[in-house]
């Protein structure tokens, strides 16, 4: 003859106190992300230097990089596509896909007076820090960004020779 228990695995007093303290976990959670309590803000330095920068697709499959307002052309990114800034370009506009804006608005290339680089998207608010990602790709940002602010004084110098 068999006998069954009538005792349940866990008491009853265990399961009611696991579930309040799963609904106070989550209580919690969400007055924290509510009221922002606890959260740390890390300060970012300003950008110590800017150049708006566009990309154009080339119907050979190249993308010339330009410098705006005057879009002199930077630097031309073969059509092979196995570069870092084509890589980046690349989720960049998926990220402008995705929130269904202008695919053709021009981004921020931006420096740091610690000479840190980063590629800003005004459009999305996207912020992608470059030098996260090894230095070959970092020297890759900074001669573009050189090239922007070369050419940039450049034209400043030639129109105030012309004043």
């Amino acid at each position: 003859m068999s006998t069954t228990s009538n005792n349940p695995v866990f008491p009853r007093w265990f399961l009611l106190g696991a579930a309040g303290l799963m609904i106070s976990t989550m209580v919690f959670a969400f007055v924290a992300r509510q009221t922002d309590a606890g959260a740390l803000r890390v300060s970012r330095a300003p950008d110590a230097a800017q150049v708006m920068i566009r990309f154009d697709e080339q119907p050979d499959g190249s993308v010339l990089v330009r410098r705006l307002p005057d879009d002199t052309v930077l630097d031309v990114l073969p059509r092979d596509g196995s570069t870092f800034l084509r890589g980046v370009l690349r989720s960049l506009h998926r990220e402008r896909a995705m929130k269904r804006v202008d695919r053709n608005a021009p981004f921020l290339l931006a420096r740091r007076p610690d000479a840190r680089h980063a590629i800003v998207d005004p459009v999305t608010g996207s912020r992608i820090e470059l030098d996260g990602f090894g230095p070959s790709h970092s020297a890759a940002m900074a001669r573009l960004m050189d090239l922007g602010l070369a050419t940039a004084r450049s034209a400043i110098s030639a129109g105030q020779a012309n004043n």
